[in-house]
């Protein structure tokens, strides 16, 4: 029943939009005898008249106009037969609500969904997606309401609902990026997230951080240094231009020196300084081409951002003086940085242990280490919350979807919904590319690393390692004389590069990004893979 209600039919003549396609996008659910009664009509006039209204990728209202037809059609007894889309139009009425300003209504609509949804939580294809969905909104709202555990709770049961979707681990992320407070269960989160997009260690560098996981901190910052990606800071760039890899990130090289330093493992923090200081800094060429330009500008902002992560390698020449007891010595380096101290753990601590104690029967008025660290993660939290927009945040989540069957044997240019593969270059893994003109992101995500594990287990290994990845949504454009003339949706396209291991063998550079390609397997084929598409 859930596709019944969460697609709608072919187009019909533009009109006036309906109050159900105004509240949530989706067209009018409809009985049987209701489509049986289009039929005559539709054939009298060659699908001029009788058609039902199609549905819309968004709604076709906003605000308080949104509200008013939320309202309609959430008091349409129809709706008695179709649990999932009253938690759809409860969902979209609590957009309309943050649209118009009112967090407090879109709370109470997010928390009746819940006994809307009551007695079918165990629809997997709703809790994966419109249920996910849900959750992930109600966390946000909640977030803007500094309610910081029931935000994370939500995020991570989310995320545990479709844990192969990076869509909805990255939006699970976001909630639980905003407090700083460490949990195994976040760490678990994180440590998925990172397996299916391998730049997210950084979050979950952070996040070690400030859990007092110092060592897995800095396995994080170094793997980041040796990949491709980048601290360098956002930069506005025209559509199609992106800021070239200069090689060794120097940022992610120094903290992993400062966490590894924290961590006691001078030795390791002696060898990473050592590095960052034989690594030559990038230099700017003439030339005025678009690649010169880019590679121009990524020097530049690299050479900006040495300074803060000079910063970083001070703290760790500073750890490890202290860690040798050299006291004083660590205290004049860190003098040696006045006020710019970088905002981290491993900073807050170090101060700590360098704090002198105070004369003898007088008391110190200093902050100690836990107030400075709750007044560091007060501006951390107020400063995601503020950013966070929960309208927009909500626009972004998987919608509700049904049983998707597209898994098939390669696509073609006649064939929109598949996979295509090919060996890497060094012969031990695949690059994959899987696209779904009618499947949702989530889906197609999942899909793509559904093949990945198909095409392990034909090599004989037990697992695999996302290298690198890219999503994308496509579009159907029409143009005239070069001009584009109208755009539409049609389905999203994952793209990866998976290097094939077995589990107890794989290199610890890969540790904790390792996916079981058994498990994968087994938890994602029964949903879209037919018994037809198992034999062949």
């Amino acid at each position: 029943m859930v596709g019944a209600v969460a697609f709608g039919a072919g187009p019909v003549l533009a009109a006036e939009p309906s109050n159900w396609v105004r509240c949530d996008g989706l067209a009018k659910p409809e009985t049987v005898a209701a489509s049986l009664g289009r039929l005559v009509p539709a054939i009298m006039t060659a699908g001029l008249m009788g058609l039902p209204e199609a549905s819309r990728e968004a709604p076709a209202a906003s605000g308080a106009d949104g509200v008013a037809a939320c309202d309609a059609v959430l008091a349409d007894p129809l709706l008695a037969n179709y649990w999932a889309r009253k938690v759809s139009l409860l969902k979209a009425r609590a957009l309309h609500h943050v649209e118009a300003g009112d967090l407090d209504a879109a709370l109470a609509d997010l928390n009746a969904t819940h006994a809307a949804a009551a007695g079918n939580v165990d629809d997997a294809t709703f809790a994966r997606s419109l249920g996910a969905s849900t959750q992930l909104f109600e966390a946000a709202a909640k977030l803007k309401r500094e309610q910081y555990d029931e935000a994370s709770a939500l995020a991570i049961k989310a995320a545990d609902a479709r844990p192969y979707s990076l869509e909805v681990g990255l939006a699970a992320v976001r909630i639980l990026d905003a407090d700083p407070r460490w949990s195994p269960d976040e760490d678990r989160v994180l440590t998925r997230v990172a397996a299916l997009e391998p730049d997210m260690r950084v979050a979950r560098a952070k996040a070690r951080e400030w859990g007092g996981q110092y060592a897995g901190a800095g396995e994080d910052w170094l793997a980041l240094a040796d990949s491709s990606a980048s601290s360098l800071p956002a930069v506005k760039l025209p559509a199609g231009y992106v800021l070239p890899a200069l090689g060794r990130d120097p940022m992610f090289v120094a903290r992993a020196a400062a966490a590894f330093a924290r961590a006691g493992q001078n030795s390791q923090a002696v060898a990473l300084i050592a590095r960052y200081k034989t690594d030559a800094p990038p230099t700017t060429t003439e030339g005025k081409d678009i690649k010169t330009l880019m590679t121009n500008l990524a020097i530049k902002l690299r050479a900006d951002q040495a300074k803060q992560a000079d910063r970083f390698i001070t703290v760790a020449q500073a750890w490890i003086l202290a860690n040798d007891g050299k006291i004083d010595d660590a205290r004049a380096a860190m003098a040696s940085l006045g006020d710019e101290l970088p905002a981290t753990p491993p900073v807050l601590d170090l101060m700590e242990k360098l704090r002198p104690p105070p004369p003898a029967g007088t008391v110190s008025l200093a902050p100690s280490n836990a107030v400075q660290r709750e007044m560091m993660m007060t501006q951390l939290r107020g400063d995601a919350v503020k950013r966070l927009d929960p309208a927009a945040f909500a626009r972004a989540l998987p919608p509700l979807e049904r049983a998707d069957r597209s898994y098939s044997k390669q696509s073609a240019w006649f064939k929109p919904n598949g996979f295509k593969d090919k060996k890497t270059a060094d012969g031990r893994g695949a690059s994959i590319e899987f696209s779904g003109a009618f499947s949702t992101h989530a889906a197609v995500e999942e899909m793509m690393l559904l093949r990945a594990a198909q095409l392990a287990r034909e090599a004989g290994k037990t697992g695999f390692v996302v290298r690198q990845r890219a999503d994308y949504q496509q579009y159907m454009v029409q143009t005239m004389y070069g001009s584009e003339i109208s755009r539409s949706a049609a389905g999203f396209k994952t793209t990866a590069e998976v290097e094939f291991v077995d589990l107890p063998d794989a290199e610890p550079s890969a540790t904790g990004r390792v996916l079981d390609a058994g498990k994968v397997w087994n938890d994602l084929s029964p949903i879209y893979v037919t018994q037809a598409q198992t034999k062949s």
